[in-house]
């Protein structure tokens, strides 16, 4: 029993450094989860039931060119391409063109030296033009056919 003693004495620090380690390794091992458990529940081939999965990085998806253009032009095909009236825009090409059609009409009536029956006539004709541009304007018929560009910015959003 003495001698116990004695190498203990002699030994404290070792022995005390290594009992830390083996305590200090212990709690490591108790306090680290040994699954890590996904947080949602779903099954193969059912839909999604949550609603969004969002990676807490980005990634890169790898793809050809090929399988990026298939996409875009059935993106292009299918999309539903809404438009806000904006009554600024409206006033803005309301203006140029009553401001555009009277320069026409002016410069069109200059040059053909027009009676004053046939400036009325074309007057009214043109009032009829400028009531059928406002309603088209405010019911928002526009032309779907864009530019390539166009196609390339719907495509990207």
């Amino acid at each position: 029993m003495g001698r116990l003693f004695k190498y203990l004495r002699k030994h404290k620090e070792d022995i005390f450094r290594s009992l830390l380690f083996v305590i200090t390794v212990a709690i490591l091992v108790i306090l680290l989860p040994t699954e890590r458990k996904f947080g949602f529940e779903f099954r193969k081939g059912a839909p999604w039931m949550h609603e969004d999965l969002i990676a807490p990085f980005d990634f890169a998806i790898q793809k050809d060119k090929d399988v990026i253009e298939k996409q875009q032009d059935s993106i292009l095909k299918l999309a539903k391409i809404f438009y806000r009236f904006k009554p600024q825009t409206f006033i803005d090409y309301d203006s140029v063109f009553n401001e555009e059609t009277e320069k026409g009409i002016e410069a069109y009536a200059a040059d053909k030296s027009l009676s004053g029956e046939q400036l009325r006539d074309i007057n009214f004709y043109l009032d009829i033009i400028r009531l059928m541009y406002s309603n088209i304007m405010h019911q928002g018929i526009a032309d779907t056919l864009f530019t390539e560009e166009d196609q390339r910015e719907i495509a990207l959003i």
